[in-house]
C-alpha cells in the first residue's frame, strides 16, 4: 500500500469531523473524495499533508509512518483550486520557486513538465501584468502553473483540490 490511514480522528471544538477513519490506497490508484460541504474532505487532505493535527490514528506513506512528521518532511504536495502564485514572478519563476533541484541547473525536468502542462512559450509571461492573458491561454484558470510547480517536485503523493466537479 502506498497510503494507509488507520483509526484517524480529527475534531474541532469537541466536534468529531473525522471519526475512526480507515483508508488504504495503492500507488497505482487515483481516488476522488466526494461529499457535501462540511463533511471532512478538506480536513482529511489537510491532515494527510500535515497541515492539520490529528487527535489520534496513524498515517503511513510507502509503509513509513508520517503522522508525526512536519508537513514539509512528508513528501506530499498540495495543489489548491486557486493556487497561490507570486505576482512579481513570471510563469517560470513561479514554477522554479519550490524546485528542490534548482541548484543542479538541470532544466530538462522543468521543461518536460512545462511541456506536459501546455505552458511552452509562456515561461516568461508575467503573472501580475498578464494574468488575464494567462487565464485565456489556460482556458480561464491558472492551475497549470501551480501544478507545474508541484509536479516538478516529484512528490510521493499529490493532493488536488477542486470544488467544482
Amino acid at each position: 500500500m502506498s497510503l494507509t490511514i488507520e483509526r484517524l480522528n480529527v475534531s474541532f471544538d469537541g466536534r468529531d469531523v473525522l471519526h475512526n477513519l480507515n483508508l488504504k490506497l495503492s500507488s497505482d490508484e487515483i481516488v476522488v473524495i466526494l461529499g457535501p460541504s462540511g463533511c471532512g474532505k478538506t480536513t482529511l487532505l489537510r491532515t494527510i499533508a500535515g497541515l492539520q493535527k490529528q487527535d489520534s490514528g496513524t498515517i503511513s506513506l510507502l509503509d513509513e509512518p508520517i503522522h508525526n512528521r512536519l508537513c514539509e518532511q512528508r513528501g506530499i504536495g498540495m495543489l489548491f483550486q486557486r493556487p497561490v502564485l507570486f505576482p512579481f514572478k513570471d510563469v517560470l519563476g513561479n514554477i522554479l520557486f519550490a524546485y528542490k533541484k534548482k541548484n543542479l541547473q538541470n532544466m530538462d525536468d522543468v521543461y518536460s513538465v512545462i511541456n506536459e502542462m501546455g505552458l511552452i512559450g509562456k515561461e516568461h509571461q508575467s503573472i501580475d501584468q498578464d494574468l488575464q492573458k494567462l487565464r485565456k491561454a489556460t482556458n480561464g484558470y491558472t492551475p497549470p502553473v501551480g501544478a507545474s510547480a508541484d509536479l516538478i517536485q516529484c512528490y510521493q503523493l499529490l493532493a488536488l483540490f477542486e470544488e467544482n466537479l
